[in-house]
């Protein structure tokens, strides 16, 4: 299946004052809870006038340090059963939007929308669904022998890193999230979720974060060799609630 237009370095204007300006955002809405204040305080972050002297992210996020924050859910879990419209960086040019099922799966057609045409299975994972295991993509590809992308979503429901058509790891969505690999374990921190401030929350997950380019021609960093560090509640299932209602 042919994925158009195919993608040539584009980025959008001015990324790094983006990420920054949003950045600034999380901080802010993490000083307004009571979990946060202690670290913010530590980390001299504790005030507006603070934020206006921050200039980078890294600095930022070493000086509040994984040990000052046990990153807990202040927001209930996402209903991930119910259909939502998202957009994939896979659908550009052939449709802007598609729906998560209540499986968390997504088809994407080709253009011309034909019952005969292509199809690619686009599978929601993240904090609330999960990841999904080699042995659990290999029954789905032998149960419906489709290409398969895998997309991983924050507890917001924004896209944080997305496969492309190499399969060669995870693309990050750098204008929405930071991912750290800290003594084994990804950490991540929202730039998008203002009511559940996401600061160097431990995932439970392992990957290597890669800067190099990417096969496919695409810059910007990757997540390679994501798997699961410790099993999540559901997880087990989670291939057996995709086989059955991906095609539904």
């Amino acid at each position: 299946m042919r994925f158009l237009p195919w993608w040539r370095g584009r980025r959008s204007s001015d990324p790094a004052g983006n990420r920054l300006a949003r950045f600034r955002k999380v901080i802010e809405a993490a000083q307004l809870h009571q979990h946060y204040q202690a670290s913010l305080r530590s980390a001299q972050l504790d005030t507006r006038k603070a934020l206006r002297h921050v200039t980078d992210i890294p600095s930022v996020l070493q000086r509040l340090g994984v040990s000052n924050i046990e990153q807990v859910r202040l927001r209930p879990r996402r209903n991930i059963s119910a259909p939502v419209v998202f957009a994939s960086p896979l659908s550009e040019g052939v449709k802007p939007d598609l729906f998560w099922n209540s499986t968390g799966c997504a088809v994407l057609n080709d253009a011309d929308g034909s019952r005969r045409s292509h199809r690619a299975l686009i599978i929601r994972i993240g904090i609330d669904e999960g990841l999904l295991s080699p042995i659990e993509r290999d029954g789905l590809w032998q149960r419906h022998g489709v290409p398969m992308f895998e997309h991983m979503v924050g507890m917001d429901g924004e896209l944080l890193a997305w496969e492309c058509e190499t399969h060669s790891g995870l693309h990050i969505v750098e204008d929405n999230a930071v991912f750290e690999c800290v003594e084994g374990e990804l950490l991540l921190t929202s730039l998008t979720d203002l009511l559940q401030p996401t600061l160097q929350m431990r995932t439970g997950w392992f990957a290597q974060v890669e800067t190099e380019p990417c096969d496919c021609g695409r810059p910007g960093p990757r997540l390679v060799g994501l798997r699961e560090l410790t099993l999540r509640a559901g997880a087990v299932q989670m291939a057996h609630r995709l086989a059955i209602a991906a095609h539904n």
